[in-house]
């Protein structure tokens, strides 16, 4: 078994909602019986599965590639210079200081 995939579950939730909402909920068939949809019940099969499934605790990081203290100026394109560090990593590493570029996680 590979990685486990961390997923936003509650747009996932959103999104079959959508689908949901552009399927009728019963249909008429050819001798004039209306039958719930096979394809609402699959929704909402889904729907139930995804709300009981274990939330991982897990936190966003800021790559060093992203972070506003790095430096690429002095290395190669895989290396980068932390000023909060003090130090060159590699541009997929992260740490407790990261920050985004884009004024995300003021310090």
């Amino acid at each position: 078994m590979g990685m486990a995939r961390l997923i936003d579950a509650d747009k996932l939730l959103e999104g079959l909602k959508f689908e949901r909402r552009k399927i009728p909920l019963i249909e008429e068939d050819h001798d004039g019986f209306y039958l719930y949809s096979g394809i609402n019940t699959a929704v909402t099969g889904a729907e139930i599965l995804v709300k009981h499934q274990p939330t991982v605790d897990a936190v966003e990081v800021v790559r060093c590639k992203d972070c506003r203290h790095k430096d690429f100026r002095y290395y190669d394109k895989q290396s980068v210079y932390c000023y909060k560090l003090n130090r060159n990593g590699h541009i997929n590493e992260y740490c407790r200081y990261g920050a985004k570029i884009d004024g995300g996680d003021e310090e």
